[in-house]
């Protein structure tokens, strides 16, 4: 038995590198090589994952002052993460009114809004950005073309792939969603100046690219 490891009657054994998992039964040879029991191993397994947390940084406050001379820090792109994360749920939220009432989905209102303002993307192209799976993206596009709020044109160096763009009734039905998100950024943008707005446009289309 490997020393300083005292063998348990009951819990079984195995190696302290293995999978934390109870094995289907022990054996002599187990405890021969000095196997950890498994309630051993379990509370190992804890103290190693606990303290693996104490090395990470502080939970992000996004209300906490910014330091322009720390943007590149840790703590900070981690809080420019949550910014942009809260941002976006914002944006969401503001348009929901306006979604319900032009009835439609949210996916709906996502892949119309999409095409809104990144007109003449590729029915694949729109898909990827969009993080939706062939099958819910073919049913969403056939719904959105029978009510003819979208237009799908032949590329002509390939007649395979479709151009997604609105229809005029899709502009129609969209431009109620599109005056309220324009609206909620007309807000912070004149809350933060033109300045910060203008480097705010830099680092988008930096991380857009």
């Amino acid at each position: 038995m490997h020393s300083g490891v005292r063998a348990s009657a009951r819990a079984p054994w195995y190696p302290a590198t293995a999978r934390i998992h109870r094995p289907s039964r022990c054996t002599r040879r187990g405890r021969q090589k000095g196997y950890l029991p498994w309630n051993q191993r379990s509370s190992l397994a804890l103290s190693i994952y606990s303290r693996s947390f104490q090395t990470m940084g502080p939970d992000v406050n996004l209300n906490r002052p910014f330091d322009p001379r720390l943007f590149l820090m840790d703590q900070e792109l981690d809080r420019g993460v949550g910014l942009l994360m809260a941002g976006a749920r914002e944006l969401v939220s503001a348009a929901e009114t306006a979604r319900k009432k032009a009835g439609l989905s949210k996916p709906e209102m996502q892949i119309l809004i999409a095409i809104r303002f990144d007109p003449g993307r590729t029915v694949s192209q729109m898909r990827d950005a969009l993080g939706m799976t062939v099958p819910t993206f073919a049913r969403l596009i056939g719904a959105l073309d029978t009510r003819g709020l979208i237009e799908r044109e032949r590329q002509e160096n390939d007649g395979r792939r479709r151009k997604l763009t609105l229809s005029d009734a899709g502009v129609t039905l969209t431009t109620p969603i599109a005056i309220v998100l324009r609206e909620r950024l007309r807000l912070a943008f004149r809350a933060a100046g033109p300045d910060a707005v203008a480097g705010m446009r830099i680092a988008l289309e930096a991380l857009a690219k």
